[in-house]
């Protein structure tokens, strides 16, 4: 991912999301064929993937304002940015799949929808597959305060060079 000066795209997150779908439906499907039970799913998950959300975020404003120049007394070392657009880009691929494994949920249980135990159980499911969707959001907006434009790089003059030695 770092390789690509893009970072990681929406189109590959839709992939991901495809992907873990159809495969979780899959499994999904065969779980309930054989007679096992679906795991459920709690309220808990969607809050830590929230405060997931948040570290990201926070993580990348730092980088931001580093770039910015208003980084404070504690600037954030350069390893430390390099970090960020690493946890980003896995925050963004993560949510992607979160998204991907809890709408296959959604759909396995859209069929029964009229059962009050199914509706009751959805509620956490949409709840963790929206927090799912905000790790996605707040993984590429974390990779965009990352970046640095061509526009933002200056070119070594010979004094900077010279400087150097």
């Amino acid at each position: 991912m770092l390789n690509d000066p893009r970072g990681v795209r929406p189109a590959v997150l839709v992939m991901v999301g495809l992907v873990v779908g159809g495969v979780g439906w899959l499994v999904l499907r065969l779980l309930s064929a054989q007679g096992s039970s679906v795991p459920s799913v709690g309220w808990f998950s969607s809050v830590v993937i929230l405060l997931a959300s948040g570290v990201v975020l926070a993580e990348g404003y730092q980088v931001k304002k580093l770039q910015s120049g208003t980084a404070g007394p504690r600037p954030v070392s350069m390893v430390r940015a390099a970090r960020t657009v690493v946890l980003a880009q896995a925050a963004a691929l993560t949510g992607a799949a979160v998204v991907g494994w809890y709408a296959a949920q959604v759909l396995f249980y859209l069929p029964d929808l009229d059962v009050t135990s199914v509706r009751e159980r959805m509620w956490p499911i949409l709840a963790t597959m929206a927090a799912g969707f905000g790790l996605a959001i707040a993984g590429l907006v974390a990779q965009r305060w990352c970046r640095i434009d061509d526009s933002d790089r200056k070119p070594p003059t010979i004094e900077t060079a010279a400087g150097a030695v």
